[in-house]
């Protein structure tokens, strides 16, 4: 029941990215490419692919769609939900 709870509050989620946040900025920074799966300290990461504004990686989670955090240092280009089929929707996320 608890586990049940915490999932709910996303803590799983939430403390793998506090536990990690310097590293994962750190492979942001870098950002090459890969598409087999890999562990970034405590974050489960599916795949990291390069954009011409920063760095996408995908992490393992998300039912339909993909999920994931994308390192943009000038910014997303919009907050919020995907506009159309194949877009990216980007919501602010610092771990709280």
């Amino acid at each position: 029941m608890i586990t049940a709870a915490l999932v709910l509050l996303s803590v799983p989620s939430k403390g793998a990215f506090a536990v990690s946040k310097g590293i994962l900025e750190t492979v942001a920074q870098d950002c090459t490419k890969s598409t087999g799966s890999l562990r970034i300290e405590a974050c489960a990461v599916r795949s990291v692919r390069p954009t011409d504004s920063g760095c996408l990686s995908f992490i393992v989670g998300g039912l339909i769609d993909s999920t994931g955090l994308a390192y943009l240092p000038d910014g997303a280009p919009y907050l919020g939900e995907t506009r159309r089929d194949g877009d990216i929707g980007y919501e602010q996320y610092d771990g709280d």
